[in-house]
């Protein structure tokens, strides 16, 4: 990425020093503040795949039956938040602006935009964003410009955006975003990674902290060598100082240190995360599950109890030794009979009634029945809990009404409206950021190329003033006069049924005022204008 492509610069010993000491105890301090909430990352990450029997599970989770109830509410949110990839709009924010220039320039933009959402899998990024969002309570992405050398030339650029795992992102402590003052972000290096992004021999220095779990058990010296480990190694963006620092805590100097890499107007290289809910003093997010999880746990533990009373529910009893072939006479198919000896003693002595007593079931049944009831009402208090109603899960009762369907659909529509909406605010934001970065750093040529600029409708290519002009307006300022916007809806799965509804009350509404303007025009002519 872009911090990888520059040489290290030169700080002092001092400097070094004092400076990597202060990050080290801001990392720790981030750490100690947001570890319980690592832990219960983790604990909802095990819920969510499903995995049993973690050592620290207790004996009674271990042997408890699962109803996956987060896996199949994230499954039914996911596609609701985020299903299709942004249509990003640049426009003029004074829309009375008549300049063919800023209108061309404003095209060309969108179009370098567009192209460069499309030359990566954007889509990954934000489905993976949306579910650390969902399942944690915080979904982070940042943007980089990546530059291509050849001889000490650029010979091609990218600004594109990467996925960061919920515990590779940090923060300096605030009560609210706006009070935040550095972020940092988190990496695992190579030997020969850090060779090339730190220089030779400050990369053999670095100490390689990470290892894959079990790895270094055992007395194997051959498993100790360098291969699979990893250095830990943290960036730190400082608004203050607008300076970007790397730092290892394993290392006692400072690894790295840049003036403002990439210019941008809010500095960060990342948007504000996609946060679900927080409250007005305190950055660290409460995950939705557990928001649910006691009603969870109680679903656990009913359908643990179902489990082990269904394996109860079955045909089970005790017979008279003395007649001979009563063992085989349940295992028998249809129309076999089997002998028994003694006929009329066995019949004087009740038969098959007096010779076998089964296991009474009425009982085990009808504590199923109230078991089944109670577990459907606490899967119904989760629903209301989190808002994902009948229409939404695809369930509907045949005897409500459509009206009545309609409504709960409305219900759940305000309900997820916010959530849409924080998802498509961090998609423009995350999208702005890389406009920023295309009008900031990408020269004439990739723009031109990207943007298809000759090809641009309005657009005169065989002027060069013309584009040298885009150019200019695009470096000077590339947001004071435009606005970066995500098209509405655009990242929203449609309801095929319900856009074509839309488009048929609309094109009504367009007939039913044309016919009516015809009828004006008719009878007061000087009125032609104001209708067109």
């Amino acid at each position: 990425m872009v911090e990888s492509t520059s040489p290290v610069e030169e700080v002092t010993e001092k400097d070094s020093k004092g400076t990597r000491d202060r990050w080290c105890s801001e990392i720790k301090i981030y750490q100690k503040d947001f570890q319980k909430w690592h832990e219960d990352c983790r604990k909802i990450k095990r819920r969510y795949r499903n995995e049993t029997g973690h050592e620290s599970d207790s004996d009674f989770v271990k042997k408890t039956v699962r109803f996956p109830v987060l896996w199949s509410n994230t499954e039914i949110l996911k596609p609701s938040m985020y299903a299709r990839k942004p249509n990003a709009e640049i426009a003029l924010r004074n829309k009375r602006n008549k300049d063919p220039l800023a209108r061309i320039a404003s095209d060309t933009w969108e179009s370098s935009l567009r192209y460069e959402v499309d030359s990566y899998d954007f889509n990954g990024v934000m489905t993976s964003v949306v579910l650390d969002y969902l399942l944690y309570g915080r979904g982070t992405a940042r943007d980089f410009y990546v530059p291509q050398f050849s001889e000490g030339q650029v010979v091609s650029e990218n600004a594109t955006c990467k996925y960061i795992c919920h515990e590779d992102f940090l923060h300096g402590s605030g009560r609210y975003w706006d009070e935040v003052k550095w972020v940092g972000f988190r990496s695992f290096l190579t030997r020969d990674e850090l060779k090339a992004r730190f220089g030779p021999e400050l990369g053999k220095k670095i100490p390689l902290e990470q290892a894959p779990k079990g790895y270094l058990d055992g007395g194997d010296e051959k498993r100790r060598e360098d291969f699979f480990k990893k250095a830990i190694i943290h960036e730190i963006w400082d608004k203050d100082s607008l300076r970007v620092y790397w730092v290892c805590e394993g290392h006692d100097d400072l690894l790295d240190v840049k003036e403002d890499p990439l210019g941008l107007r809010g500095f960060f290289p990342c948007p504000k995360p996609l946060y679900a809910t927080l409250t007005n003093d305190c950055l660290r997010p409460v995950p939705d599950y557990l928001i649910y999880k006691e009603q969870a746990l109680e679903l656990d533990r009913q359908t643990t109890r179902i489990s082990r009373l269904t394996d109860a529910l079955k045909v089970a009893g005790c017979y008279d030794a003395s007649i001979g072939n009563m063992n085989n006479i349940l295992k028998q198919a249809d129309g076999d009979f089997v002998p028994i000896h003694n006929w009329s003693q066995f019949a004087s002595d009740g038969g098959l009634e007096g010779a076998m007593v089964f296991v009474p079931i009425k009982e085990v049944a009808e504590v199923l029945i109230q078991l089944y009831q109670a577990r459907s009402t606490t899967l119904q208090d989760i629903y209301e809990i989190t808002g994902i109603s009948d229409v939404i899960r695809g369930a509907s009762d045949p005897g409500e009404t459509a009206k009545a369907q309609q409504i709960k659909g409305q219900y759940a529509n305000l309900r997820l409206s916010a959530r849409q909406g924080a998802v498509q605010d961090f998609a423009r934001d995350l999208i702005a950021i890389k406009g920023e970065i295309i009008a900031e750093h990408f020269s004439p040529d990739t723009i031109r190329a990207t943007s298809g600029y000759d090809y641009l409708q309005g657009a005169n290519a065989q002027d060069p003033n013309e584009f040298n002009s885009i150019i200019e307006l695009l470096h000077n300022d590339p947001l004071r006069s435009y606005a970066i916007d995500v098209e509405t809806d655009s990242t929203i799965a449609l309801d095929d049924q319900a856009q074509k509804e839309s488009l048929n009350e609309y094109l009504g509404t367009v007939g039913g005022f044309l016919d009516k303007a015809v009828q004006t025009i008719q009878f007061a002519p000087a009125l032609a204008p104001y209708v067109k």
